[in-house]
Formats: structure tokens, C-alpha cells, sequence
């Protein structure tokens, strides 16, 4: 890709949703789909490939970037994303994709389980409440 960023001294950060443009080639079979993520960068890219999508990057061939961390978690991205992979290889994918962001959640909540089971709520709560 033959893309310019130009930096800046404010971090840009925001959630966003989009989707994927009328895409050609190798990438056709994102188009459409639908993302959310979160953004994080500093600086602008100025846009000089075909745009990716409703959100800003640009694709190539079989290359292609944007500023949407995250994008990978919609199971609608990623299934579709190792299905082409496997039918590259000549494979066929019986499996199920996973949605990450549901994923996630469930391990976030396993490990406040784990933090509330190890420590002494109780004497926490009430530090906060009357201090050390």
C-alpha cells in the first residue's frame, strides 16, 4: 500500500462501527460486512489505495490495513476471513467461528470470579469506605 500518515500531538481515541466497501479481488468477499471496534492513533492517513471501509484504510491485492482494532472479533469478519483461507488451500471448514467479543466477556467474568473468590471483599469495601 502506498499510503502517507502524518502524525499529530493528539491521540485520537473513539469507538466505531462501519462496514467493509464494495471490495474487488482477493478482499470481494468482505464486502459488506459488518464491524465494531475502537480506534487509536495519532495523526491522519491520507487516503490513496481503494478504500476498506465506511471507517477509512485502503486494500491492495491481498493487503490491507485501517485503524479499527477489533475488527477481527465480529464473527461475521473473521468466519468469513478463514473460510476464504481454507478454500485458498482447496479445504473445506466445517467448523464454527467464534464470537471473540462473547469470548472475551466470559473470560473477563471468570477472572473477576477468580479475584472475588481470592481476596477479602468485605475488609476491601469497608477500606474503601473508612480508609487504611
Amino acid at each position: 500500500l502506498s499510503e502517507e500518515t502524518l502524525f499529530a500531538e493528539e491521540k485520537q481515541q473513539k469507538q466505531v462501527t462501519g462496514e467493509f466497501c464494495q471490495l474487488s479481488g482477493f478482499w470481494k468477499f468482505l464486502s459488506g460486512a459488518v464491524f465494531s471496534g475502537y480506534e487509536i492513533h495519532m495523526g491522519r492517513t491520507a487516503q490513496n489505495g481503494r478504500p476498506l471501509t465506511t471507517c477509512g484504510g485502503s486494500y491492495m491485492e491481498n493487503t490491507a490495513g485501517c485503524y479499527v482494532h477489533g475488527i477481527f472479533d465480529s464473527t461475521e469478519v473473521s468466519g468469513q476471513i478463514v473460510r476464504k483461507l481454507y478454500e485458498k488451500k482447496g479445504l473445506h471448514y466445517d467448523g464454527q467461528a467464534i464470537d471473540r467479543r462473547t469470548y472475551q466477556e466470559q473470560q473477563f467474568d471468570l477472572l473477576a470470579d477468580i479475584v472475588r473468590e481470592s481476596l477479602d471483599m468485605d475488609k476491601i469495601y469497608q477500606i474503601l469506605k473508612e480508609g487504611a
